[in-house]
């Protein structure tokens, strides 16, 4: 980390832009990348993907006491969720140090799809309903498992399809054989797909567009932001979600699926809305649109040269 600061400051860019979240950062509670921006001599926008904004979050005392030593030296904070900046403010960093920005994405829907049901070896009338990135525990994914042993009972057409890899930190990859293991009790091989792989970028938007729906089952109440979320919206992809908080921020009842945190029956419940009721899938799909647009990158992009230019203004 210190040579990666001395690289930068060698280099003499006129600005960084940090993409924080803690579990990507080495050192207790992500101290390293402390050690980065303390180094760092040139202005810093720092994108802040994780605050405990929740009691039960994980180690919030740690987390508030980086934010605060971080703070002399960022010039903006960038948040996803109006949330995120009531918390950053309640710990003592100045509100017009902090700007909020909501999770960008490509216009996934405009790139070429692979035909995702032949690539699998699946019936082309499978309903596919699609989970993917790293995996850990407070994605709930259990809850997703558990909900295909109704989907199977009833017969259904309908295949969950999981591409995950875990997340390097402690307890993960023991979540990830669980995950296996469960599906081998339930006897429900037949209906989940379950990968080990991080997608390339033409697979992962190819895949997102050859799906029905998406499926984000979080029982971490803490999440104020998810590129999984954004890439589903950008692809109009009716989703099925708990109520984590950048969830609740970019949608609505009308434009998705909310079921309560940690609730197999809700989820089997909505997967079969989604696929017997065409008409509610297609509002579904139409509410998502002018959702889509207001999240993609060509958008994103014009509100962080506003930030950009501020700092590089008024430093």
């Amino acid at each position: 980390y210190f040579k990666a600061a001395d690289f930068i400051n060698n280099f003499k860019p006129d600005i960084i832009l940090l993409q924080h979240e803690f579990g990507l950062f080495g050192g207790y509670c992500g101290k390293y990348s402390l050690d980065l921006i303390k180094s760092i001599q040139r202005p810093i926008i720092c994108v802040v993907h994780t605050i405990p904004i929740r009691i039960n979050a994980h180690r919030p005392l740690s987390k508030k006491k980086f934010f605060l030593s971080a703070e002399p030296y960022i010039n903006k904070f960038i948040v996803i969720v109006p949330e995120g900046k009531k918390k950053l403010a309640s710990y003592g960093v100045s509100p017009h140090k902090i700007t909020i920005i909501n999770h960008g994405a490509p216009d996934i829907s405009t790139f070429k799809s692979f035909n995702l049901h032949q690539d699998l070896n699946l019936s082309p009338d499978n309903f596919l309903v699609l989970s993917f990135g790293l995996l850990h525990p407070g994605k709930g994914l259990n809850y997703a498992i558990s909900a295909m042993k109704d989907i199977a009972r009833k017969k259904i057409n309908c295949r969950l399809v999981i591409f995950a890899t875990p997340l390097r930190r402690k307890g993960n990859e023991e979540y990830f054989l669980k995950l296996k293991y469960l599906i081998k009790t339930l006897h429900l091989e037949k209906y989940i797909l379950f990968k080990r792989a991080y997608l390339s970028k033409e697979q992962l938007y190819s895949y997102i567009n050859s799906c029905d729906i998406g499926i984000i089952p979080y029982v971490y109440k803490s999440y104020i932001s998810s590129g999984v979320l954004s890439f589903f919206v950008s692809a109009t992809k009716p989703v099925i979600t708990t109520r984590f908080p950048y969830a609740s921020y970019l949608l609505s009842k009308n434009s998705t699926s909310f079921v309560p945190f940690r609730n197999s029956k809700a989820i089997s419940w909505a997967i079969e809305r989604y696929l017997s009721d065409k008409k509610y899938y297609e509002s579904i799909k139409a509410n998502l649109l002018p959702i889509k647009k207001s999240i993609l990158w060509e958008n994103k992009a014009k509100e962080y040269l506003r930030v950009i230019k501020d700092v590089l203004i008024n430093p």
